[in-house]
C-alpha cells in the first residue's frame, strides 16, 4: 500500500489541509525528480503534526491509536460546543469545535493497493442538526475502489 494524498476538513485544529504525496513539490526528492519515499514531519508542538497521523488512521481503519484503550477514571466523557456528551475514546471526538452543519468534517485517505488499484477511503465526521435545536455527530465511514 502506498499513500497518495490526504485530505482533511475541520478535523482537530486542521481547518484545511491537502496533501499530494506524489506532486507537492515538497514531496518530491530533489536528487531523482520522483515522488519522495520518505518524509519528516516536524515543527512547534501543536500545530497538527499528529492530527495528520490520526486523519490517515481513522480514513483507513475508522480509528485512532489515540483513541484506543484510554482510560479515565474520573470523566469518560466531555460535552461539546453544542451540548452533546461525547465519549473520550470516540472517533467523534476529533470534529473541530465550533462548526456547524454546513461545515464539512472529514479525513480522506486516496492510495494504492498492492493489487494495483487505487482507493479512496473516507470519514466524516460531520455534525447534523436535529429537530430539537441540538447538534449531533454523524459518523459514515467509505471504502471506494478504482476512483481518482
Amino acid at each position: 500500500m502506498k499513500i497518495l494524498e490526504l485530505h482533511l476538513r475541520n478535523i482537530a485544529s486542521i481547518v484545511k489541509a491537502d496533501i499530494d504525496f506524489e506532486k507537492d513539490t515538497g514531496m518530491i526528492d530533489p536528487d531523482t525528480g520522483q515522488a519522495a519515499r520518505m518524509f519528516l514531519i516536524f515543527g512547534d508542538t501543536g500545530p497538527g503534526k499528529s492530527v495528520l497521523l490520526d486523519g490517515i488512521a481513522m480514513a483507513l481503519f475508522g480509528k485512532t491509536p489515540r483513541t484506543e484503550g484510554v482510560v479515565n477514571r474520573a470523566r469518560n466523557t466531555y460535552v461539546s460546543d453544542s451540548g452533546n456528551e461525547i465519549n473520550i475514546t470516540s472517533i467523534e471526538q476529533y470534529t473541530r469545535l465550533g462548526i456547524t452543519e454546513k461545515d464539512e468534517c472529514y479525513s480522506e485517505v486516496v492510495f494504492a493497493g498492492n493489487d494495483g488499484v487505487d482507493y479512496r477511503a473516507k470519514m466524516e465526521l460531520g455534525v447534523a442538526r436535529m429537530r430539537n435545536g441540538n447538534y449531533k455527530n454523524r459518523k459514515k465511514w467509505t471504502l471506494k475502489a478504482g476512483e481518482q
